[in-house]
């Protein structure tokens, strides 16, 4: 009698274990991870810069979240877009402060950017600073 019932068994336990299998979840999905270039282990490629995808995060961290912002407005510099940054681009005060050069107001203020992040911009500038 057990033996008629031991292949329906089998059968149970195989679609069992089916359904209640492994699974593997990445990073990305499950948290809001943001790669950052230059950080450990990300390599910084500074040989195409995209101002929307590469600088505007960094612009909004770094400058726009609490002081370059149309509400704050400190300086009465306003960075939140690619219109409002050329003026400083041209004059070389954008990337004066952010290096922290002689004769520019040091930006952001406490802690300088990374150094990817400056090549990043540099890059940028370097070839005329598109709107991409």
């Amino acid at each position: 009698m057990t033996n008629k019932f031991l292949p329906l068994f089998i059968l149970v336990c195989f679609t069992i274990s089916l359904g209640t299998s492994c699974y593997y979840d990445n990073k990305d999905d499950l948290y809001d991870y943001v790669i950052v270039p230059g950080e450990a282990g990300v390599a910084c490629d500074s040989f195409v810069v995209s101002y929307a995808i590469d600088l505007v995060p960094i612009l909004e961290l770094q400058c726009n979240a609490a002081c370059h912002n149309p509400v704050d407005r400190r300086g009465n510099i306003v960075l939140e877009t690619y219109n409002n940054i050329t003026p400083y681009l041209a004059d070389g005060s954008f990337l004066g402060s952010m290096k922290y050069e002689v004769g520019y107001a040091a930006m952001p203020p406490g802690s300088k950017v990374s150094a990817c992040e400056l090549s990043l911009f540099q890059s940028w500038i370097d070839n005329g600073a598109p709107n991409n």
